[in-house]
């Protein structure tokens, strides 16, 4: 086989009548991947999609928490000298906060594509297993404790300010008058 021809062969597109791509809820078609081969590849995109909103998560609270705790880690010092701007690191903790829920609506939305997309066709590999209960596609419980972390942390970090800029900052200020 000649070489031009090799990498025709490889560039041909599949006749679209052959597509083994449906769409959910549609009758199946006749050259469509063995069940299991889908199942196991929506599995490692599950798991993907997981972790990516994990890391999106653990990354957020870390730089809000690195943030929030920073101005009790400078030496008297430092604090002395920068006390004015100490209060734009709890607000900056804030703005992460709210940056982090803005990437983190994307992130969740095609989790919870590939997740409905997973049950749906791990339902139907595994239909005729005997004692297989079918998982419901439609749950979300994943996302809404997503949301409820992420809320927690926003409101702990608002409280946190509030605490910081009235009562520690005004002390601080005061003691060296």
């Amino acid at each position: 086989m000649s070489e031009s021809s090799d990498i025709k062969r490889r560039h041909d597109r599949p006749d679209p009548g052959e597509s083994a791509v449906h769409e959910l809820g549609s009758p199946k078609p006749s050259k469509s991947p063995p069940p299991l081969e889908v199942v196991t590849y929506l599995w490692a995109e599950y798991m993907y999609r997981h972790d990516m909103v994990w890391r999106l998560v653990f990354r957020v609270t870390a730089v809000a928490a690195a943030l929030m705790i920073a101005p009790f880690l400078a030496n008297p010092t430092t604090q002395h000298a920068l006390t004015r701007w100490l209060i734009f690191l709890p607000i900056l903790a804030v703005a992460v906060i709210l940056a982090g829920c803005y990437a983190l609506k994307p992130e969740l939305r095609l989790f919870n594509n590939v997740s409905d997309t997973y049950r749906c066709e791990q339902n139907n590999a595994l239909f005729d297993v005997p004692g297989w209960s079918p998982n419901q596609p439609d749950s979300h419980d994943f996302d809404k404790r997503v949301w409820a972390f992420m809320a927690v942390l926003l409101v702990g970090a608002v409280v946190y300010f509030v605490i910081f800029e009235f009562i520690w900052l005004n002390h601080l200020i005061q003691s060296w008058k």
